[in-house]
């Protein structure tokens, strides 16, 4: 069992989180639980069902990959994980931090993002799009110009702050294809594949993390141009 910091919140988990940064804060009570154990086929009171999610009455939600595990999300507060794969399997918890992240930001009132996020100035810029889009690349190339990471492929808006929308950072790592690596002279020894079917690798950047929330000033939707002309 150990505490993570995440989006400033307190998680206590029962499971390896070695992509985000310890918890070095107060005493207070963690926010987030993050534990092992069953969970039920079907949840009871289904109001809606596909075959990778189902949400439950009361908003609990069910997630689950046949080839990675199955994880129950509820109350904003606590995510339930049943492994198929090894506990510290990287996979494991890229769809924890996928999928699952965002809908326990669902549940706590909060607009997840699908983007990278990073500072310029004293403002958070979001780049949004489809996955494959190049919004982690884009935030590597303003990384290698000196701007710091607030978030990648989910950026957390509080939009009820006073004075306008709010980014939580959240994880101090930048998921990367092998060959954008390449070209922004990335050191690959020692980085984790996010899936091992995959040359995409979780990328630390601690040293150039934002750990205080910003305030978010612009969006940006990126999108792919099938004709340059």
């Amino acid at each position: 069992m150990s505490d993570y910091l995440l989006c400033g919140w307190r998680v206590r988990s029962e499971l390896p989180l070695p992509e985000l940064l310890s918890w070095t804060g107060d005493e207070r009570a963690p926010e987030i639980h993050i534990r092992e154990g069953a969970i039920p086929e079907t949840l009871p009171d289904l109001v809606h069902s596909t075959p990778l999610l189902q949400i439950a009455a009361d908003g609990t939600c069910r997630f689950a990959l046949r080839r990675v595990g199955a994880y129950l999300v509820r109350r904003g507060c606590e995510v339930l994980v049943q492994p198929v794969v090894d506990q510290d399997a990287p996979k494991l918890r890229t769809f924890l931090f996928g999928t699952v992240f965002g809908l326990l930001c669902y549940q706590r009132g909060l607009l997840p993002l699908h983007a990278s996020c990073v500072r310029i100035g004293e403002g958070a810029v979001a780049f949004a799009g489809a996955s494959g889009v190049g919004k982690s690349t884009l935030a590597a190339a303003f990384l290698k110009r000196g701007h710091d990471i607030l978030a990648d492929d989910i950026t957390v808006v509080d939009v009820d702050r006073p004075g306008g929308p709010v980014v939580l950072p959240a994880f101090p790592r930048l998921k990367l294809w092998q060959d954008a690596m390449a070209v922004f002279d990335i050191d690959q020894s020692g980085v984790v594949p996010v899936r091992p079917e995959l040359k995409k690798y979780a990328v630390p950047v601690e040293a150039r993390f934002q750990a205080t929330p910003l305030p978010l000033v612009a969006v940006y939707h990126l999108d792919t141009v099938r004709d340059p002309r």
